[in-house]
């Protein structure tokens, strides 16, 4: 008997694959508005390489309204790009084994957007499992007519997500690694951001160590959006001043990264020229932040900032109480005005380095993906 359900289970998950939907589910494609429409880009990752790691994050507004709160999210598809090689067909060069994993992301300085997330329940930083590992034989991907090419890479996910984020990001991990690195022309549809807000990464070390912690958010010139540096972990109810300077490596003739430590700071550093600082006081969980609008100006455009806190702080030294967060590089976007960006990202790597634990940013793109939910 154990060996007929197990059969049968598996004969009905196939189908499920094939058929891509039972009754009683309802369907929906993020980013919206390409239900019936060609993305603008094109993806090889993650679907054309047998070793790659890839999460798609997906920002609550793309889904709010789109997926309602509470349902289950029973599987995923993704379609062949229309725009390129029309006339080819696609094909995988192998069948590997594919990991599918989800969760709710929440970034933080704890949990910066190059580190993959860990296994979990899916809550709170955290990924599970939603499509065990199995061979997947993608189907050939066609050419294309005068119809958008139809959703028919097609996962029926064996332990269905509830979608219960109110904020933050959905996670989906993609995840194979095979014996032999071969990659494969296997393009799907994709939708890349054509507003840039630049980029906000940390870099060096807080001192305390794991506390002070800065964290930063980009945006560019023009944007409702606005350039934010954040600190966590510091003093309650403290000074701290907020640093932006024009250079990471010399600060009035002086080498950067500055090794405070004589002075008695050991493990902290300066890691920013100081051009401009601000002024502001910790709130009771010791957490700050400097949020500005950028004006409208092209010469913004593109414009690099190093930024970072200093704190009125003894946990270093009591007879000389400061102290320092690591650092933000910021690259301010090239486009200018008020124009929304499409608020979803890869962390990803391919071959090798698809077992790391953490992977490359790829800013303001999405696969086309269709939700199936009930």
């Amino acid at each position: 008997m154990q060996t007929f359900q197990t059969i049968a289970l598996a004969s009905l998950g196939f189908l499920a694959f094939v058929s891509g939907g039972v009754k009683g589910q309802s369907k929906v494609v993020i980013p919206s508005g390409y239900q019936n429409t060609e993305g603008n880009s094109a993806e090889f990752r993650p679907f054309a390489y047998d070793r790659v790691r890839l999460t798609q994050y997906f920002g609550i507004n793309l889904l709010r309204n789109k997926i309602p709160f509470r349902k289950t999210i029973t599987g995923l598809a993704y379609r062949r790009d229309g725009r390129a090689f029309t006339r080819s067909t696609f094909t995988r060069r192998s069948s590997p084994t594919w990991t599918i994993r989800m969760g709710n992301y929440f970034p933080s300085t704890r949990n910066p957007r190059e580190v993959y997330l860990r296994p979990g329940t899916g809550s709170f930083n955290t990924l599970t499992t939603v499509f065990n590992a199995k061979t997947v034989n993608f189907p050939k991907l066609g050419p294309v007519g005068f119809s958008l090419p139809p959703f028919n890479i097609r996962f029926p996910l064996d332990v269905p997500f509830p979608f219960l984020l109110t904020g933050g990001y959905l996670a989906i991990d993609h995840f194979a690694y095979e014996t032999r690195n071969r990659t494969s022309t296997y393009l799907v549809d994709a939708v890349r951001s054509q507003v840039d807000v630049g980029t906000a990464t940390a870099y060096g070390t807080s001192c305390p160590k794991n506390k002070n912690r800065a964290f930063g958010i980009s945006s560019n010139p023009g944007s409702n959006a606005p350039l934010e540096l954040r600190l966590f972990g510091g003093v309650p109810g403290s000074l701290v001043i907020g640093t932006f300077g024009v250079s990471k490596t010399t600060w009035n003739g002086v080498p950067l990264p500055l090794d405070m430590s004589f002075v008695g700071l050991r493990g902290c550093s300066i890691y920013a020229s100081e051009e401009i600082l601000i002024p502001v006081k910790t709130n009771t969980n010791g957490g700050a932040a400097i949020v500005t609008k950028l004006p409208a100006d092209t010469s913004l455009a593109g414009v690099k900032l190093y930024s970072q806190w200093i704190s009125l702080d003894k946990r270093v030294n009591p007879s000389f109480p400061l102290s320092f967060s690591n650092g933000v590089a910021f690259r301010l976007g090239k486009s200018i005005g008020s124009t929304p960006p499409l608020d979803a990202f890869f962390t990803y790597a391919e071959s090798n380095a698809a077992r790391y634990r953490s992977g490359f940013v790829d800013y303001g793109v999405a696969l086309v993906t269709e939700f199936t939910y009930k």
